[in-house]
């Protein structure tokens, strides 16, 4: 079934992005996420150094240098940060290649998850959590301890600016090495990637509803334009207006 009516959509949650549409040959690159692509409806050809593989689900494994291309219909592709609980298992399952076609349980996860962030908005990071179980990681409807929750709201409000993580653990009455902890246990990811990913949303959502990078990236807390565009670039392989022009509006 396909993924949409054939127009372009990105997203951008905790932990993952994810970018839906044309592939009429991506120039080769290698970036620091992990990378499902899916086809809705036909075959992604992904050209490696020494092989190409033809599948309608692929994984690729950060830093593995690649093209895709895809002709025939839209092509989704979900990155997801290193720092995941589920990435171990993505990467183990990449084999020594570092690429792999997708089938079975996973695929079909995957899938699901993708048609889901695609459909339910805010709900969207639910959908990427329930996918991330088919891996090792602990089930949906974490208990957040509320030591973590005054930490998160401080983060919401403030992650534009430096927040120490001594701060954060002394606020919420815990050493560094045990609120670092916790913090994972809540919400999946270690706060410095926490902070990374709540950044990129509040950049590129503001490109996104029309501010200058310049300004997107000072809302954001980035030192310069140069750092968040080469940092974006290296995460994900491609320029943050490519996510921005199709990022999608939160009911």
């Amino acid at each position: 079934m396909p993924f949409s009516s054939g127009k372009n959509i990105s997203d951008l949650g905790l932990g993952w992005g994810l970018h839906c549409g044309h592939l009429n040959g991506e120039a080769s690159c290698a970036h620091h996420a992990l990378k499902i692509c899916i086809a809705s409806d036909s075959t992604i050809m992904v050209n490696l150094a020494e092989s190409t593989i033809w599948a309608s689900a692929v994984l690729v494994r950060s830093g593995i240098r690649h093209a895709l291309r895809n002709d025939e219909g839209m092509t989704c592709s979900l990155y997801i940060d290193p720092d995941c609980e589920a990435a171990a298992g993505l990467a183990k399952l990449a084999g020594p290649t570092g690429v792999i076609s997708l089938s079975g349980a996973v695929e079909r996860a995957a899938r699901k998850c993708v048609r889901l962030i695609i459909s339910s908005g805010v709900g969207a990071q639910t959908a990427f959590e329930e996918f991330s179980t088919l891996l090792g990681s602990p089930k949906t409807g974490r208990i957040c301890d509320p030591r973590v929750g005054v930490a998160l709201a401080a983060l919401i409000d403030g992650h534009h600016n430096r927040l120490p993580l001594a701060g954060l653990a002394r606020n919420a009455g815990l050493s560094q090495q045990r609120f670092a902890a916790v913090f994972r246990e809540s919400t999946g990811l270690p706060v410095r990637t926490y902070v990374r990913w709540l950044r990129m949303q509040t950049a590129v959502g503001a490109i996104a509803r029309g501010s200058d990078l310049t300004s997107a990236t000072k809302a954001a807390g980035y030192s310069s334009e140069k750092q968040f565009v080469n940092y974006f670039r290296h995460f994900f392989g491609v320029l943050p207006s490519a996510f921005a022009m199709t990022l999608r509006k939160r009911r």
